[in-house]
Parts: C-alpha cells; sequence; structure tokens
C-alpha cells in the first residue's frame, strides 16, 4: 500500500469519500463493459495498466493526463491506449492542470510534479513545509500564473510551474478550489473560506455569509458562482462582494461548470441543479440517487460523473439522459480533442466519442 493511500488524507476534499471508497472497494471493474448514454458511446478502457485510484484528469488538446494514489500518472494521445509514466512518488496526487506548455500535477505532502508532455515528470520544489497532514487540493492557471491551493490555507504561485513561491493567504482553513475570472483568482474552501487575488501573490480574505465548505468555483457570464454543502449557491460579480442563491434542498453540491446558456451544479443524490444566471436555480427531476462528483461541458454537451459509475449527459442542461450504472466510482471528467474521458476507482477509465463526429466542436467551458 502507498504512502499516500495509507495517509487517507485525500478524503478531506470530498467528505462523501469514504462511502464510496468502502462500496468500490468490494465491486469488481469488468475490463469491457460497454455504456449507453446517447448520443455518446461510453467504453471501459481500463483498469490496465494499473488499478491505483485517479483522482484528476486533463487534457491540453493532443494528450490526456490522468492522477491519482501512489503518484500514479496516466497518459494517453486518444483516450483509448493509456500509458502508466513513473514520477517516482509514492503520494496521492490530487490534481493535473496545463498551462504554458506544462502538465502541473499536486498532492499529498504539498508535492508538486510537472511535465512538458505528460511522459517525463520533474518533482519541484512547492515553497512550502510537506507535513504528513498536507495535502494541495487544486490548481488552476490563468495569467501567466499556476495557483495551486491546500490545507491550513496553503497558497504557492508560479509563473511558469518550476519555481514556485508560498504566498500568505491569512487563514487556517482547507482551500479547496480555485478559478480565475474578471482579472481576479478567486479561492473556496472550509468554513466558507474565500480568497481573492488579482495577481496571486497579494491575497485577501473575503466574507462569503456562510460556514460551509465551498467545493467548485467557476467563473463565466461576468458571474462567480460559487457552490458547496449544504446546497449552498453563492455568487459574485467580482469576486469581493458575495450573494447567497436560493437553491433546491441537496445535502450538498460537489461541482459546477458552465454551457451554452447555463451554469450546471451537481451533488449529493444525484442533484442537477441548472440557472441561466447564477442567481434563479432549478432543481432538474431526474431520478437517479447516487452522488454526482464531477460535471464538464463540451460538444454542445453537459457530462456529470459519479459513484456507481454513473454517468448522465444532457444538451441544454434540463433533458438528462442515463448511462448504465456501473460497479466503479467515477471521480473526475474532462473534455479535449473532440472527446469526454472520465476516471475513477480502481484505475477506471472511461472514454466516449459522439456516435456523429460532424456534430462535434470545440467545448464553451471545461472544468
Amino acid at each position: 500500500m502507498c504512502l499516500g493511500e495509507q495517509s487517507g488524507k485525500f478524503m478531506m476534499r470530498k467528505k462523501q469519500w469514504v462511502l464510496s471508497m468502502i462500496v468500490a472497494g468490494i465491486t469488481f471493474l469488468y475490463l469491457a463493459f460497454p455504456v449507453w448514454a446517447a448520443p455518446w458511446a461510453w467504453t471501459w478502457r481500463n483498469p490496465l495498466p494499473q488499478g491505483n485510484h485517479l483522482l484528476g484528469v486533463t487534457s491540453n488538446g493532443a494528450m490526456f493526463v490522468a492522477v491519482g494514489l501512489c503518484g500514479t500518472v496516466m497518459t494517453s494521445p486518444d483516450g483509448a491506449s493509456w500509458t502508466e509514466q513513473s514520477t517516482g512518488a509514492s503520494d496521492i496526487l490530487q490534481k493535473v492542470a496545463y498551462g504554458n506548455n506544462i502538465f502541473v500535477a499536486v498532492g499529498h505532502y504539498n508535492i508538486i510534479f510537472t511535465s512538458p508532455n505528460g511522459v517525463t515528470w520533474t518533482k519541484r520544489n512547492p515553497g512550502l513545509p510537506s507535513p504528513a497532514a498536507d495535502l494541495l487540493h487544486d490548481v488552476t492557471y490563468a495569467h501567466n500564473t499556476f495557483v495551486a491551493v491546500g490545507t491550513n490555507g496553503s497558497i504557492t504561485t508560479s509563473p511558469d510551474g518550476v519555481n514556485w513561491t508560498k504566498r500568505p493567504s491569512g487563514k487556517m482553513d482547507g482551500l479547496i478550489s480555485v478559478a480565475y475570472g474578471a482579472n481576479t483568482f478567486v479561492i473556496g474552501g472550509v468554513n466558507g473560506s474565500i480568497l481573492t487575488s488579482h495577481d496571486g501573490v497579494a491575497w485577501t480574505p473575503r466574507t462569503s455569509g456562510t460556514s460551509k465548505w465551498l467545493n467548485g468555483i467557476t467563473y463565466r457570464n461576468n458571474t462567480f458562482v460559487a457552490v458547496g454543502d449544504s446546497g449552498t449557491i453563492l455568487t459574485s460579480p467580482n469576486g469581493v462582494n458575495w450573494t447567497p442563491r436560493p437553491s433546491p434542498p441537496t445535502p450538498v453540491l460537489n461541482g459546477i461548470t458552465y454551457g451554452g446558456t447555463k451554469f450546471v451544479a451537481t451533488g449529493g443524490n444525484g442533484a442537477i441543479l441548472s440557472s441561466p444566471d447564477g442567481m434563479t436555480w432549478t432543481k432538474q427531476n431526474f431520478q437517479i440517487y447516487e452522488s454526482l462528483v464531477g460535471v464538464t461541458y463540451g460538444a454542445n454537451t453537459f457530462v456529470a460523473v459519479g459513484n456507481m459509475g454513473t454517468v448522465v449527459t444532457s444538451t441544454d442542461g434540463a433533458a438528462w439522459v442515463p448511462g448504465k450504472k456501473l460497479a466503479q466510482m467515477l471521480s473526475g471528467v474532462t473534455f479535449g480533442a473532440n472527446m469526454f474521458v472520465s476516471i475513477g476507482m480502481n484505475g477506471a477509465v472511461l472514454q466516449a466519442v459522439a456516435l456523429d463526429p460532424v456534430k462535434i466542436k470545440m467545448p464553451v467551458s471545461v472544468k
């Protein structure tokens, strides 16, 4: 068992993760199990050649990179054929981002790895202490800057992915997600923490008006939207002034994205909420009950994934089409190279290519 798996600190980001791992740990993943979710044809592509849990995935348009437990890195040029790459690490890699012609993966013990091609990886000094309790939860690239955030108010930034500098946050709460918009970085976290920065260097705590965990943030349509526990939804035009928005009863909202003309948030008990402006939200009457932990948009299609291998799709954010339920939890989904790729427990990788390639377009928004 790898060191990161022994620590279990990655469970902080999603409190539901514990139950999900128990379910996933006692199930068997079929190597070839087709999933139908019109107009997308889903097919199992992994767990070969490895079976460690995968937690984050991204694409630069030419290469998919997935990361996970035990320092696992998987790459694919086409979403179908996957290769395990060596990092020399044995700790959890939680998230991966791409920018400035470099992939950056972050994780447990505040580790940071970079790669120009997804194949050759180099460990970097995060500019942070590396106690066992610390974990970098998220990383993004915008405004010529990488920003990584994590436990104990940790913020570290880099102009190139190679040289990192710790930034004071004035917070000891865990920081979970980071987004960029309106010339501003916005971080959300535990106990309703929100911080903003115009340059990634100087950070200012903001009043969110909530003590709930904020699990996801996005910016589109001139609006920041943050979602979190107990169905919490906050909006802001600038990242500074935040307004709580009424939402239908929901135990937790885990993810938020924007596509077409709508925001879509997903969460516990199969919750799917949509909004044209981030202010007025409608819960979609869709009969699934598994928690949805990841959502993205591409090719005029929303895709949400979650527990029990749940995959659901929608072209408008209102009418959703289910795929078959599988035994494996899916923890993330991304869009690139005209296809969706979802990753999850025991090295699971799902690929979706449109049945009608003529309809494929570049995504409006990818989270």
